[in-house]
């Protein structure tokens, strides 16, 4: 799996679907049980789309759309999603992890991680949406979509930290429908 931007291929297959047979979430009443996880990406991890009153006018041949939106390949948002199946690996293994509500209907995760060709740190922030789900003689589990990722730097504004959870009970709650 790749793409081919100005005659350049990316490869994609770090970004391929990933199974986890055994997320450790949390219930409401603290319990400790084992699920399913499928993490799936969207092509927001690797890049921009339009802004409302801001020309887009893609790069040639950077063109990707999604649906009928169309987006344009980003070299930077490319280079930070080559960590994003180690960040989740780790993000689902770890009893301390925060998420935070966006007010939108998903949750976003944060971490400082060192920037291509920079000297210094940056706030990385990923997106996601999770939903328990069950595909025709399929087991149930959680899908976690990754909606989008790429570092914050101004004058972007950072997304709204409302309600901040572990992500094992946000998995929980969502795998108990609450």
């Amino acid at each position: 799996m790749s793409i081919t931007v100005n005659g350049v291929p990316y490869s994609l297959t770090h970004l391929q679907t990933q199974t986890y047979n055994k997320v450790a979430m949390e219930n409401w009443r603290k319990e400790l049980f084992h699920k399913p996880v499928v993490v799936m990406y969207s092509c927001h991890c690797f890049s921009t789309g339009e802004k409302a009153g801001i020309p887009f006018i893609p790069a040639p041949g950077a063109l990707i759309m999604d649906g009928s939106r169309r987006r344009q390949f980003d070299l930077h948002r490319y280079q930070h999603s080559l960590i994003l199946p180690n960040v989740m690996h780790d993000l689902l293994h770890s009893p301390h992890a925060l998420v935070w509500d966006t007010g939108y209907g998903n949750r976003h995760y944060s971490q400082l991680i060192w920037s291509p060709n920079r000297q210094d740190a940056t706030a990385y922030y990923i997106f996601m949406r999770a939903n328990k789900e069950q595909a025709s003689g399929q087991q149930k589990m959680i899908k976690l979509v990754i909606e989008s990722a790429y570092p914050i730097q101004a004058p972007n504004p950072y997304p709204a930290q409302k309600k901040m959870l572990t992500m094992r009970v946000w998995l929980g709650k969502t795998w108990e429908g609450k």
